[in-house]
């Protein structure tokens, strides 16, 4: 009877334009019917309304079918009357709009039927319609970037769709238990109060859009592709579990809603700090009310906020209370989130540990039931994982999977796909199936540019990857043409000391000496390794990347002594600032020695890779493939074939793990047979 209590408020603010009580009042006597509400609305309408909201439940009708069997009944066409109405069932979604009783052929009966969940777009008023489009439009407009009106259009058309769907899942949970009796009112509020709160998330995301600044323009549709998914407010058996959520105290429910839905607008928006902020209240309303869904929720996001400021030592923390909060409400599919999340965020040093919280996310996913969207996720982060391990072979078989759900459930020419195809395309890369990557990251930019332009950041992150992909394939045409339109795009958008043009310089440099184009690979590692010297400073890791680079050119040209002095000062920097890119310096510079015999010096400078990539990334990890051939070769020059025979095999091993090419792998089979002659 509850229900139809709301149903009753709601139909009388529709009726009469009013409500029915005193905003903080008691619910005990509703107000005066307003002055012309005779002229307005008949009297025995306006009985059945009043019956429904009565203070006793007992002297409310005995059910929701009742009440509308007393409604169609008395707005029977007696005399034409018109009932316009937009009323919310439950906690406010279903949407009972404009039907109308006439001197028709149609039974009443039928009418109020096919109206009787018509409209819910109607509540879509003020959170996302023409005047808040128009809004956000002319912020974007203020943006002086080249791509900000394509990324506006991409990011009204993505809203768009969501909008859409929220309709069409309001309208259709209100059909299955009105129209067609397939679902209690029990299961209808459920459904309502998760859209509602999806209504909430939308309006706050909007809200953030209308202050846009150069991070909003550039994420654009993006940012609508990171709500919350509707499908999931289908789920009656996750939804179920913890029931519906409180409504009193009123206030506090309402600010927990606001503060839960403003959070995620800010995370998804990148400020992370007001997303931390608005988290950790909503986590302290959510323990007040007694409703630990929402304090898992608003965990949740708290956690991924930290982690977007990289403090993944207190988003462990966080991540691992959301999980147990979850596993508390009995909410299956937060526990996965909780979970999966956690693995994320230690899956770089403790891939072990990472597992064993993947594993508890898969085991609560299948207790969720068909959840397209947490099985991808799930076989992306096991991808991470295996990336972590340096089992390339089952990181690419995870986001393979990944790839196909994403494909059934958006459909191969979706814009969202785009995102996912990049992530496929730079696994495969790094597994050195660079041939296997070109056809992902080319449909990765077919959609992109489709969706932004030509002039957008992501489309020149999608060509530095592909122009990697075109070196290594010997495409060097190709993978030129690639990486000066990305560097164009990057210039356009940012200006000429944007940081993002190091790393394309750095790539491209490294293409043009793999071409034998000696002076364009000097050219364009000279102007790189400046810019990231003036722009980062000489202990930036990306400093250090270049700056090898600019050794390995140097190298290639025959400028044996500029290459060593330049190696040596790389390794200073690299050891005093603790750089990740250290171990592969090594290996590199390593080159060098090899190249001039000296088997010594290789050995030893090869030796503290190999140490230094064990203790960073495991005994597994791909990137020991290059020092253990070098080392094969040190000490196949020193006359030692045995202990060259070991490293050798170690390495084939990880580079047929990895799925590496033959080009890759065949040297270092002939250097084997060299070992057993």
């Amino acid at each position: 009877r509850s229900d139809q209590f709301s149903f009753g408020v709601a139909l009388y603010e529709a009726l009469y334009r009013a409500r029915p009580f005193a905003k903080d009042g008691p619910r005990t006597k509703p107000r005066p019917l307003p002055p012309d509400s005779q002229r307005s609305v008949p009297e025995r309408v306006q009985r059945v309304v009043m019956r429904a909201i009565a203070a006793d439940p007992r002297a409310r009708y005995a059910s929701m079918e009742a009440l509308l069997e007393e409604l169609t009944r008395v707005a029977a066409p007696r005399r034409r009357a018109m009932i316009g109405a937009a009323a919310v069932l439950g906690l406010g979604a279903a949407v009972v709009a404009g039907f109308a009783i006439s001197k028709s052929s149609e039974p009443a009966a039928a009418q109020v039927e096919n109206q009787l969940c018509k409209g819910a777009d109607r509540r879509l008023k003020d959170v996302w319609d023409a005047s808040s489009r128009a809004t956000v439009g002319k912020a974007f407009e203020t943006s002086k970037r080249p791509f900000q009106k394509r990324s506006f259009e991409a990011l009204a058309t993505a809203l768009d769709t969501y909008s859409t769907k929220w309709t069409a899942a309001a309208t259709e949970a209100c059909e299955a238990t009105r129209l067609r009796g397939e679902q209690t009112e029990e299961v209808l509020s459920l459904r309502q109060a998760c859209l509602d709160q999806r209504l909430y998330e939308l309006r706050a995301l909007v809200q953030v859009l209308g202050a846009v600044d150069e991070k909003i323009v550039e994420a654009g549709d993006k940012l609508a592709f990171q709500l919350a998914p509707l499908e999931r407010c289908a789920n009656v058996a996750a939804l179920r579990a913890p029931g519906l959520p409180p409504t009193e105290p009123r206030d506090k429910v309402e600010e927990l809603r606001r503060l839960l839905a403003s959070s995620k607008a800010d995370l998804i928006s990148g400020r992370h700090f007001g997303s931390m902020e608005a988290a950790r209240k909503a986590a302290v309303l959510a323990a007040e009310v007694k409703y630990e869904p929402y304090r898992a929720e608003a965990l949740l996001v708290r956690g991924a906020s930290l982690a977007g400021i990289g403090n993944t030592t207190e988003a462990n923390a966080v991540f691992s209370d959301a999980t147990f909060a979850a596993l508390a409400a009995n909410r299956h599919d937060l526990v996965t989130m909780g979970a999966m999340s956690n693995a994320a965020v230690i899956s770089e040093g403790h891939a072990g540990e990472a597992k064993i919280w993947l594993g508890l996310a898969r085991t609560s996913a299948a207790r969720v039931g068909n959840d397209a969207q947490l099985e991808q996720q799930l076989l992306q982060i096991e991808g991470l994982i295996s990336v972590a391990r340096g089992d390339l072979r089952a990181a690419v078989a995870s986001q393979q999977k990944a790839l196909a759900i994403a494909e059934r459930a958006l459909g191969p020419d979706n814009p969202a796909l785009w995102s996912d195809l990049l992530m496929m395309g730079v696994t495969l890369a790094k597994s050195g199936a660079w041939g296997k990557a070109m056809p992902h990251l080319e449909r990765a930019l077919a959609l992109r540019e489709a969706s932004v332009g030509s002039d957008h950041p992501d489309v020149a992150a999608i060509l530095t990857n592909l122009g990697a992909a075109y070196s290594h394939g010997n495409f060097a045409d190709k993978a030129r043409a690639a990486y000066e339109k990305a560097l164009s795009i990057q210039e356009r958008a940012d200006g000429p000391r944007n940081p993002m043009l190091i790393l394309t310089l750095n790539n491209m440099a490294d293409a043009m000496t793999k071409a034998k184009d000696h002076k364009n690979a000097l050219h364009y590692v000279e102007r790189g390794r400046l810019l990231a010297e003036q722009v980062l400073g000489n202990a930036a890791p990306m400093y250090h990347a270049i700056s090898t680079t600019h050794a390995e050119a140097l190298y290639a040209t025959g400028r044996l002594l500029e290459a060593k002095k330049l190696y040596d000062e790389v390794l200073a920097l690299e050891e005093q600032h603790k750089s990740p890119f250290f171990p592969a310096t090594l290996a590199s510079r390593a080159v060098l020695s090899l190249g001039a015999q000296n088997w010594n010096e290789a050995s030893d400078l090869e030796a503290r890779s190999i140490a230094a990539w064990e203790a960073a990334s495991g005994r597994d990890t791909p990137d020991l493939f290059k020092p253990l051939v070098g080392m094969g070769r040190a000490r196949l020059g020193q006359g030692k074939r045995a202990e060259a025979r070991s490293f050798l095999e170690r390495a084939l091993a990880i580079g047929e793990k990895s799925q590496l090419s033959t080009a890759e792998l065949d040297p270092v089979r002939k250097l084997l047979e060299q070992t057993r002659k």
